[in-house]
């Protein structure tokens, strides 16, 4: 089951920070490997960070889509609810889900072994509606700080409590890696789950394998 990360109202043109703020803390805690931590100042909250380019623009680029989707639905429904003067309704909005897999061996059907790519935890970070821009240092501004500190603050209970039983063994050859478990990071509407695991994950070996294939991942 997926840890739900969700705030309840977000400023316009504050919500790609608010997700950049709680992916990046994600992110923080399960790349395992040699990373280099830094900490950004992101809506004055200071947020831990993995020092790495292909990282922060991957951060960048998911924030930018899911908020890109979030106003799509969010103006489709505030349309729909003005027409049957009803409200929208919570959990309609779409959702930004991370997940990390581990690569294990099974036995394929002809004597053979097979990889195949198994999530062991997933996030899902959630926006249920978005409010008028605020101006800096008004109230709206310091309630969106402190919903993103206690996200934040939960992502940290909640890593703490998924000990090392919880992890997968980091495999020998990639214990270098920022990320040896692959992961994805993908807007899904309310409510799909994830599909079978295929090709395109961040960190896959076979990412590029994909990529050349067109069945890329992330959307």
């Amino acid at each position: 089951m997926a840890s739900s990360l969700r705030i309840h109202a977000c400023d316009l043109l504050q919500a790609q920070d608010a997700v950049r703020a709680l992916l990046h803390t994600i992110l923080f805690h399960r790349l395992f490997g040699q990373v280099v931590p830094k900490q950004l100042d992101i809506l004055d909250v200071p947020v831990p960070a993995v020092d790495d380019p292909h990282v922060e623009a991957l951060v960048d680029e998911r924030a930018a889509a899911y908020v890109k989707a979030l106003r799509a639905a969010h103006t489709q429904a505030t349309s729909a609810a003005s027409h049957s003067n009803s409200h929208v309704a919570r959990g309609s909005m779409p959702v930004l889900a991370i997940e990390f897999y581990e690569k294990r061996t099974r036995k394929g059907w002809f004597l053979g072994r097979a990889e195949e790519q198994v999530c062991w935890d997933s996030w899902q970070i959630a926006i249920d509606s978005l409010t008028s821009p605020s101006r800096p240092g008004d109230a709206q501004r310091r309630a969106l700080a402190q919903t993103i500190e206690q996200c934040m603050m939960q992502v940290i209970q909640t890593v703490n409590e998924r000990n090392d039983a919880y992890i997968p063994p980091i495999p020998y050859n990639e214990g270098n890696n920022a990320n040896p478990f692959p992961y994805v990071i993908e807007v899904r509407s309310a409510g799909q789950q994830g599909e079978s695991v295929g090709l395109g994950l961040e960190g896959a070996p076979s990412a590029a394998a994909a990529q050349a294939e067109g069945e890329g991942w992330f959307r």
